[in-house]
Formats: C-alpha cells, sequence, structure tokens
C-alpha cells in the first residue's frame, strides 16, 4: 500500500554533528551543521557558551581569541571582541554571490574563502573595503582552505584538487594524482605540504613551488577516512579522521605511528592550542583533548548531539536504532519518531538486530551484549565473553544472530542473544560487517580485504575476495545467495551469486563515502552515505541519487530495507530518515474511494471480526450490492457464502489482487493488533 518513492523523511528530533573546528591559545570553538558556534575559553575543559550563526554556516577561522571568521551560503560572518557580547555580524562588504565552503584567517585582517566553481575570496584590511576576486585556476568546488602566512595560502577539493598561492603571487593548481578527495591541507612551508583524504589517503611533497610538484603517498596504517591535519613544528604533525583515527609524525609526514584515542568515533576536525595541546570534534558532538601531544586524550564533552551507528526493522512499523552513549531508541511508526528506551549499559553501540517485533539484540563497545524479548519493556546485559568492540550484527530466523568486531571476533547465539560462543578466526584483521544468507551460511567482511564465510554457522574459513579489495566498506545480501560488497579501496562493487565463491565486478558508484547499504531483494541496492544516498533497481549496476539535501548533509552511517520502496537510514547528528514508507491505506467509502482500478483485476476486501465479541467494528457500507462485483466483505459464515471473489475465467491459470484494509473501533484501546487472513481456493471455478 502506497507507492516507491526516492524522497527521504527526516524523522523528528534528529540533530547534527560538529564540521569544524578552530581556536587560538585558551580560546577554542566548534561548528555544527545548525550552524550552532561553541566556545570554549579553557583550552577545552569547558564549553559554557553556544551561539547561532545561522543554517548554512559551515566554516569557522579564529586566528585570535578576540577575532572570528565564519562562512557558508553567500554568508560571512565575523566577531571582533571575542564573541564577549555575543556579536557575530556580517560585514558590509561581503559577497553575497557565491556558496562559500571554507575560510582561513591568518590573522584578523588577512582572510581567504573558497567555494563552489573553484571561487577564491580574500581581504587585507578586514574587509573594510570590497573583498577581492581572486583568479582561480579552477573551475571546480573547493571545499576548504588553509593560510601560511599573510601572502600564502592553499585550498583543496574533490579528487586530488589542491591549489596554491605562494609568496604573494597567483593561484595555481598543484593537485595530486589521485582519484582520493583531499580533506585537509597543511602548508608546512610554502614547498612542504602535507595532504590527507579518504581511504586513508596521505601525501606529502617538497616542492610545492615548482610547475609540476612530486607528490609520494605515504598512507599505509589505516583505510578509514582522514579527516584533518596539523603541524606544531616544520617536523612533527597530528591527523584525525573516522573510526577513531590519530596518526602522529616526527619526520614531516614521511612514516606515521598510531597515537592513543580510546574511541571509535569519528573526529572531523581538529585545532592546535598551543604547546601540547589539541582539541578533536568527534562524531555525536564528543569532544576530545590531549595536552600532551595526543599520548592521551579525554573526553570533555561527549554526546553533545547524537550519533546513530545502527538500525533494524522488525516490521514496516516497529524498530530500533543505536549509537554512542548507549542510545537506544524504539519506533513504531516505521521511524517517523522514536521514543528512548532504558539500556542498562552506557557503551557506545554499535549494530543492532531484530528477530520480530519483541525480540532484539544489540551489541557494541569492549563486548557489550544487550538483548530484549518483550518488545524493549526490559534489556539485559550479557556475557559475550569477548572484551574488543563489536561492530555488527546480523540474523537469521528462530534466535540466531552473530556479531563481528575488532581483531577477527566472531560470536554467535542460538537463543535470541542470551547466551554467546566464540567462534573464532585465525585472522587478525577486524571486521566491520556480518550478513546472514541462511541459517547456515553467513559472511564476515573487514578491513585489508579480511572475509571470512561459514557454511554451518560455527566454523569459519577465509573467503577469497577479488584482487585489489583492500578494505570493505558496507556488505549487503538477501535471503539466498547473492550479496554485494562495497570495496572503498577503488571504489567499486563486487556481486556475487553464489554465497561469496565467485564475485563479477559491477559499477562503481563514484564515491569513498559509503558506510551502509542493504538489499531487500537481489536487484535492489540502497547505500547512504556523507553527502548522499543512492538507490540501484539493476543488481548494482547502476545507481541513482535519491532526494532531500536535509538528509544528505549529513554523515549517514547505516540503513535497514524495510522492503523493495521503504527504507530507513540513520547517521551523525542523531539524523534518521525515513523514505519510500507505505502509506496508510485510505478509509473505505463506498463509491468514492473504493481502491479498485479499472482493468487492473484488483479487489477491495472490508475486513472485519470473526470473534464472539468483535475487535474491528463491520463497515457497514463494504457490500456487493452497492458497490458490485469488485467488493465483497469477508462474511463470518462458511460454505460458498462466504467467497469474496471469482476470477473471470472457468479454465486455465487465473489471476485476482486484493488489499486488505483495517478498520478499528472507535473505543479499541492502544497497541499492535494483528490479523490472521485465511484464503481457501476452489478450482475449477463454482
Amino acid at each position: 500500500m502506497g507507492h516507491p518513492t526516492d524522497t527521504w523523511v527526516v524523522a523528528t528530533g534528529a540533530s547534527t554533528r560538529i564540521i569544524d573546528v578552530s581556536g587560538s591559545g585558551a580560546t577554542a570553538w566548534t561548528l555544527n551543521t545548525s550552524g550552532q558556534a561553541r566556545r570554549s575559553n579553557d583550552s577545552g575543559d569547558t564549553w559554557p557558551t553556544t551561539r547561532a550563526l545561522g543554517a548554512s554556516v559551515r566554516s569557522i577561522s579564529t586566528p585570535t581569541a578576540a577575532s572570528g571568521w565564519a562562512v557558508g551560503d553567500t554568508t560571512i560572518m565575523r566577531t571582533v571582541d571575542g564573541d564577549t557580547a555575543a556579536t557575530w555580524s556580517v560585514p558590509a562588504n561581503s559577497p553575497a554571490t557565491i556558496t562559500m565552503r571554507g575560510v582561513s584567517a591568518f590573522d584578523p585582517s588577512t582572510v581567504w574563502v573558497v567555494g563552489d566553481a573553484g571561487q577564491i575570496r580574500s581581504t587585507t584590511n578586514g574587509a573594510t573595503t570590497a573583498w577581492t576576486t581572486d583568479a582561480s585556476p579552477t573551475g571546480l568546488r573547493l571545499n576548504g582552505v588553509q593560510a601560511l602566512n599573510s601572502n600564502s595560502a592553499v585550498a583543496w577539493g574533490y579528487s586530488g584538487l589542491v591549489v596554491a598561492k605562494q609568496s604573494g603571487g597567483a593561484w595555481r593548481q598543484i593537485s595530486i594524482p589521485t582519484t582520493l578527495d583531499i580533506l585537509s591541507v597543511w602548508p608546512i612551508t610554502n614547498s612542504a605540504l602535507v595532504a590527507v583524504g579518504t581511504n586513508g589517503g596521505i601525501y606529502t611533497t617538497t616542492d610545492a613551488t615548482v610547475a609540476s610538484p612530486t607528490w609520494v603517498p605515504r598512507g599505509t596504517l589505516t583505510t578509514s577516512d582522514i579527516q584533518d591535519v596539523r603541524f606544531t613544528s616544520a617536523t612533527n604533525g597530528m591527523v584525525v579522521g573516522q573510526d577513531g583515527v590519530m596518526l602522529t609524525t616526527t619526520d614531516a609526514g614521511v612514516t606515521w605511528t598510531r597515537g592513543n584515542v580510546d574511541s571509535n568515533t569519528g573526529m572531523w576536525g581538529m585545532t592546535y592550542l598551543g604547546g601540547t595541546t589539541f582539541i578533536a570534534a568527534g562524531s555525536g558532538q564528543t569532544i576530545l583533548r590531549t595536552v600532551n601531544g595526543g599520548g592521551t586524550w579525554t573526553q570533555e564533552l561527549a554526546g553533545y548531539y547524537q550519533t546513530y551507528a545502527g538500525i533494524s526493522m522488525a516490521t514496516d512499523r516497529i524498530g530500533w536504532r543505536v549509537g554512542s552513549g548507549g542510545s537506544l531508541d524504539k519506533t513504531t511508526t516505521g521511524g517517523t519518531s522514536w521514543t528512548a528506551q532504558t539500556n542498562p549499559s552506557t557503551l557506545d553501540l554499535f549494530g543492532v538486530y531484530a528477530f520480530d517485533p519483541l525480540r532484539a539484540i544489540a551489541v557494541g563497545r569492549d563486548g557489550v551484549v544487550i538483548n530484549t524479548t518483550d518488545g524493549g519493556v526490559t534489556w539485559t546485559q550479557r556475557t559475550s565473553n569477548v572484551a574488543v568492540d563489536l561492530l555488527a550484527i546480523d540474523g537469521f530466523d528462530q534466535g540466531f544472530a552473530w556479531a563481528v568486531g575488532e581483531n577477527g571476533t566472531i560470536i554467535g547465539t542460538a537463543d535470541a542473544g542470551t547466551t554467546w560462543a566464540t567462534q573464532s578466526t585465525s585472522g587478525a584483521q577486524s571486521l566491520t560487517d556480518v550478513v546472514a544468507l541462511t541459517r547456515t551460511t553467513i559472511i564476515a567482511t573487514g578491513r585489508a580485504g579480511a572475509a571470512w564465510r561459514t557454511t554451518n554457522g560455527a566454523a569459519w574459513s577465509s573467503l577469497a575476495l577479488p584482487t585489489g579489495t583492500s578494505n570493505v566498506r558496507a556488505l549487503a545480501g538477501v535471503r539466498d545467495s547473492t550479496v554485494v560488497l562495497y570495496n572503498s579501496g577503488s571504489g567499486d562493487f563486487q556481486r556475487s551469486t553464489d554465497s561469496g565463491t565467485t564475485w563479477t565486478q559491477i559499477a562503481p558508484n563514484g564515491t569513498l563515502y559509503l558506510r551502509g547499504m542493504d538489499m531487500p531483494t537481489s536487484q535492489i541496492v540502497i547505500t547512504v552515505m556523507a553527502g548522499a544516498t543512492s538507490i540501484s533497481r539493476n543488481g548494482g549496476v547502476t545507481f541513482t541519487p535519491m532526494g532531500s539535501a536535509s538528509f544528505h548533509y549529513y554523515w549517514s552511517n547505516a540503513v535497514d530495507a524495510v522492503d523493495r520502496s521503504t527504507f530507513v537510514g540513520v547517521g551523525d547528528g542523531g539524523m534518521t530518515g525515513v523514505t519510500g514508507s507505505a502509506s496508510d491505506v485510505d478509509d473505505y467509502v463506498q463509491n468514492v474511494s473504493d481502491w479498485y482500478v479499472d482493468g487492473t483485476e484488483a479487489f477491495g476486501v472490508c475486513l472485519r471480526s470473526t470473534s464472539a465479541t468483535p475487535t474491528w467494528t463491520a463497515n457497514a457500507t463494504c457490500d456487493q450490492t452497492a458497490d458490485g462485483p469488485h467488493w465483497r466483505g469477508v462474511p463470518t459464515s462458511t460454505g460458498p457464502s462466504s467467497e469474496v471473489a471469482r476470477t473471470a475465467g472457468a479454465s486455465g491459470l487465473q489471476t485476482a489482487s486484493f488489499r486488505f484494509g483495517l478498520r478499528i473501533a472507535a473505543n479499541e484501546p492502544p497497541g499492535e493488533l494483528a490479523a490472521g487472513i485465511s484464503f481457501v481456493l476452489i478450482a475449477p471455478a463454482v
């Protein structure tokens, strides 16, 4: 009932995530996707001040404690008093014709902004006069900019795009030969640059002033997206990114060492406050601080806004979403509204699986497992027998489920999550996704091309993936032998129709940001990511973007396909989106809304209770006499008089389609009602 749609509806109560961080001395600012700026005056220890700068504002730069700049859609804002009087204003000479994506202020007067179509604006007097339109060497979108000094800066964009202005000269293109998107660049000097980007990309050059600089790839420690980079000297630097990635270098980016961050939260931005103090902003508005150069990190603000990492729908109406800080919510409206439930643990939850409206399991940080058998009225923490992060879960009928996580961990349950058994693999790579194709055939995939399969539900063996599969970012399958995986290393999809034994490459989706995927049928593939959601109706060969920028603007982490047209997605900032929800059938109105379309052979069936004390009232207007042969109410009697519909022909293959409408009595108490419907087929026709 209802029709497929490519429009996402953002669920109520959705919130935002941090998209930029800036600071100077003891003053630090974060900026979220609702245009709210939050300030700390004590090096990130407390964050008491919040300012609403405007929904379109997406980048902030604060060169001193008293000055700051912020930009967005045709908007430039400035504070000159450290926001002590809550004064962010729009300078009189601001350009109003471009969409600006990034800003960098070397000092209160010297500022660059960049944006769509390669546009670059600059001022050297704090915008007391008109901004200068710099000649840009590209017509492509620039997403960020970083100043080196008063006459040098570097900007970046998609697919390796880098442009630079050096020692007061003209802007010129010095792009990196890669298809990876560049997410941040730090100019150590005009010659020495360090760039970071998607899929763990790190690149360095020491000859950026020559016509064709040599860029050297340095990213070998992670395949997660690296979001930001900062250097405190000519040799010492740090990068942060998704999945809790934090790396440090002491040789100008030639080699890197993993840092100590006790978090799988994606970090979107970072700022250096001096000495050994850094502030990093994470998904769910978590703010992390280190005062010893990254040796240890502490949470200074956790759960400022919510991140959801997992979603599972038991029916088209009932499901659960889980996320940071142990967030656990249930929907009974198909995802359009949610109610928080009591979680016995406060640890982050990364995955959830619902068997039915009563039974569900959630897994997460440090091996935490919780389950419910009463629809979420009570959740119980169970013993998982592991202490590593469990990153994903999938299940099958009759209470069977499998959870996977760090260090190749796999655990299984046969009683809907009450007890668990370790099903070890011999691999050390983290497993990030799992799909149960049948009761016994399950596939798990993860980082560095890790893939495992069991054909008996317990014993696992290594599964060979196509050459070049470096990091499986998403995995989905249907209840047979069809499975699709997304390889973020090359940005392509692989498809198997024999439970993973052989694979065929299908057309790439053209993005390295993909985070979640599901398949309601072997031909329909739905994907969610940062900046876009897409659907394929030919098994993943081609994808079509889906609508609603309001949902796309957030980082989407997971999606559950309820059926071939109904999808529920969740992500950062508390965002939940619903698309293609099956709409309620309009109330039956005699000869007005009768659900019948000429030529479709669709019969409307009015359902009524047959119990001694009817739960539903009968629809008095649903009668054959008034509405002709297309309508029959379900009678209470048996025998020939109980016939609902008859096919037209006397022989051969005949078909009839039915729609069922439930008319609930006005005095029926709230709750979940179900009706069993029986069919009796009689052939030949009588």
